[in-house]
């Protein structure tokens, strides 16, 4: 197997992502074949659910252990990204099936996936932060029994947290990043990363300040806006005209804000073989429909659902998503 060399040019670094695909290998090999999930049975309420109450439908089995943040990609074949507390990440498609080994990486947070094809094959690209929180890419795909961590070619240092969108712009491009770091909690950086003769690029695009220190962030229409509340985690619930946040208060519970309204505290119901945790730790969301029957799109929490059994639970809000349907 060749490796090619990782070229270096001043004053950003161009990660060889060559490189890194063929690492996988090496890292796949000490471990066996991907695990088969056992998946629960679906809930199916035999009656409309009550008022701020939403229905847990779907779960994966027990996970590798507590889970620090977890990130979803769109599009035919979504990806569900977990990552675990004690080092490790894993992807598992949208069947709550693990699709991949679990890779040996300390990774703090993670942002929104995003299809891409890079040195010609298929891959996920989860933009996050490593053990040393500084910005790198998780790679999944074509030829992958593993998720790969490539170094983003990003001298920032101490990033507190971030957020990916989509890109409109060349045909290179792969998605945006905006982050801020903890000496400068109050300014949000935007950037972009493209790959070219596969080598990562990046390109700074801009910078926003806001009044009070960023909680979170992410990407819209308009550009980015952030939000400096104290939440354990947060999502973007979105279909067609409808929009809202999801997230999980600093006590627990799931909250629900659309519009400018205030927060509406929303009870996860139980299904015959479905519990949900009672604290999550993480949570994403997606409202456009999906296979598997997730009309509605789906949140999707992680947490203790006994003592140290960890799962990731599927939620149905088409309560919300097609009220007006």
């Amino acid at each position: 197997m060749k490796f090619k060399r990782w070229r270096v040019s001043a004053p950003i670094r161009d990660v060889n992502v060559g490189c890194a695909l063929c690492l996988s290998f090496v890292l796949a090999a000490c471990g066996g074949g991907t695990d088969e999930a056992e998946i629960s049975t679906p809930s199916t309420p035999e009656q409309a659910a009550p008022a701020n109450e939403l229905p847990a439908v779907w779960s994966t089995r027990s996970l590798e252990g507590p889970v620090v943040d977890m990130a979803a990609s769109q599009g035919a074949a979504p990806v569900l990204a977990i990552a675990y507390e004690r080092d490790g990440l894993q992807f598992f498609n949208f069947n709550a099936e693990r699709i991949a080994e679990a890779a040996p990486y300390d990774v703090k947070a993670l942002a929104d996936g995003h299809p891409a094809t890079v040195a010609g094959a298929n891959m996920t690209i989860f933009p996050g932060l490593g053990a040393d929180n500084t910005l790198k890419a998780y790679l999944f795909g074509d030829g992958l029994l593993a998720p790969v961590e490539v170094a983003l070619p990003l001298e920032a240092t101490g990033i507190a947290g971030l957020c990916s969108g989509s890109t409109g712009f060349g045909a290179d491009d792969l998605f945006q990043v905006a982050y801020w770091t903890r000496s400068a909690s109050s300014e949000l950086k935007i950037g972009r990363v493209s790959v070219v003769d596969e080598e990562f690029i990046w390109t700074d695009t801009g910078s926003e300040r806001s009044q009070a220190p960023i909680g979170t962030c992410r990407f819209e229409a308009g550009g980015v806006s952030t939000t400096s509340d104290s939440v354990v985690d947060a999502a973007m619930l979105r279909r067609g005209d409808y929009e809202a946040r999801v997230t999980i208060g600093s006590e627990g519970g799931l909250f629900v804000t659309e519009a400018d309204e205030e927060p509406v505290r929303y009870s996860v119901r139980d299904g015959l073989s479905v519990r949900a945790p009672e604290a999550p730790t993480a949570i994403v969301a997606v409202g456009q429909p999906l296979g598997g029957g997730y009309p509605g799109g789906v949140i999707i929490v992680s947490g203790e659902v006994a003592p140290n059994d960890y799962q990731a639970v599927f939620i149905d809000p088409s309560v919300l998503t097609l009220a007006e349907d």
